[in-house]
């Protein structure tokens, strides 16, 4: 410790060891942040899509598109350990016109109150109610439609206005030859989760309505569930299937959703290994610094072994020394980064455009177990940098060292 401070002649010694501590403080903060910002956004991201999306969707067989005898299965479901809700869904696009201009949607049909238990738009309403989905209102007997609020700016729609849902997949004879059957209806409510792309492209209607649209009778294309913990998933999507004999297609949000988020990883991954590349140029700064200190002390050195002193001794000394370097430039590094994302969460510093991230602003998250890692790589970089300083320390011999003394 000693050592390390300025003292007359090794002045610049101090110097290069207060830029190794900085070097490496900078880099495990730059680590830290990046890690946490990759985390909250993966983390964001994941929420906004589970929003507007069921944790496990069982479809039907490969013989078959649609799922009759639902009121069975979905009790089977509820019966598994683990399953909080399970909901009947119709699936299918569209068109949505209104007298602004149109928008391709794909259309749910939901049971309101059993679908609210798996899907959260039910409970981000910002305008409207979806109680009155079935509430039949105006001369034409209308029913109400769910959409989300950036479809509803675009289109200029507010609660209570009419507008029409064209099914792709069915088609009415007309004087104009084949066109696609066109439901009437009003807006019941608006949502926002905050996922851009269920917010623009997702609407919900009565199922009932959709089931006699697509000639389905009482059958639905997908049965939506709820489990209590997300990250088991795949352990559910067996008992699910056990449960149901395998007769049907299981795929948990996991599956749904596998290339994006291997993409988010890997750009975690990648950005880990590019900021550690900071760290590792900041730990040669630790070289210079027990080099230039080794070239200072080669007289103390020397009189240490002439006195006893081992070799592994010296070299412990120096490798302690580089150590305390990377220790205090590290603590120091993960404090700052700490710090500064919770900074930059709780201000909301980073927004983004929601078309091409699906969320409007970057969270920071600070993981215990990313600080560990970053922490546990840069003392592993620092302690690998005393290494060549303190061999040479070790090899350094008291006769050649005390020579001119």
């Amino acid at each position: 410790m000693r050592y390390l401070r300025a003292k007359h002649k090794q002045a610049f010694t101090s110097v290069i060891t207060v830029i190794s501590i900085v070097g490496v403080a900078i880099g495990v903060a730059a680590l830290v942040v990046a890690l946490s910002l990759m985390t909250g956004m993966h983390d964001e991201i994941r929420d906004k899509i589970l929003g507007s999306r069921a944790h496990i969707t069982i479809y039907g067989g490969s013989s078959e598109r649609t799922i009759e005898d639902f009121r069975e299965i979905r009790k089977r479901v509820l019966e598994i350990d683990g399953v909080t809700a399970a909901a009947p869904m119709v699936r299918e696009k569209g068109l949505l016109q209104t007298r602004l201009g149109s928008e391709g949607v794909i259309i749910h049909g939901v049971r309101p109150e059993e679908s609210r238990g798996v899907l959260d738009v039910f409970d981000m309403i910002v305008q409207g109610d979806w109680h009155d989905m079935e509430r039949e209102a105006g001369e034409s007997q209308r029913k109400g439609i769910l959409i989300g609020e950036d479809l509803a700016t675009y289109l200029g729609l507010v609660p209570g206005e009419k507008v029409y849902l064209l099914t792709l997949s069915t088609m009415t004879l007309s004087p104009a030859g084949m066109m696609p059957k066109r439901l009437i209806y009003r807006v019941a409510g608006i949502y926002k989760t905050g996922d851009w792309f269920a917010d623009t492209y997702h609407c919900f209607v009565p199922i009932g309505d959709l089931q006699r649209t697509l000639g389905l009778g009482d059958s639905i294309t997908m049965m939506q569930v709820k489990i209590d913990d997300i990250f088991d998933a795949p352990s559910m999507k067996q008992r699910v299937e056990s449960a149901l004999g395998g007769r049907f297609i299981v795929r948990t949000w996991i599956e749904e959703n596998a290339g994006f988020f291997e993409a988010l990883q890997l750009e975690k991954l990648a950005l880990f290994f590019t900021i550690t590349l900071i760290v590792t140029v900041a730990a040669l700064n630790i070289i210079s610094s027990l080099i230039m200190l080794v070239m200072e002390k080669n007289r103390d050195i020397g009189v240490l072994m002439s006195m006893g002193a081992t070799s592994r001794g010296v070299m412990s000394s120096f490798m302690i020394q580089g150590l305390i370097i990377g220790v205090a430039g590290t603590l120091v590094g993960a404090l700052l980064g700490a710090g500064l994302s919770w900074a930059l969460d709780f201000f909301g510093v980073i927004k983004l455009p929601g078309d091409v991230y699906t969320i409007t602003q970057v969270r920071f998250k600070v993981v215990p177990m990313d600080i560990a890692v970053v922490v546990g790589v840069a003392l592993l970089i620092s302690l690998l940098a005393t290494l060549y300083p303190a061999w040479k320390a070790s090899r350094l011999r008291p006769s050649e060292a005390l020579r001119y003394e």
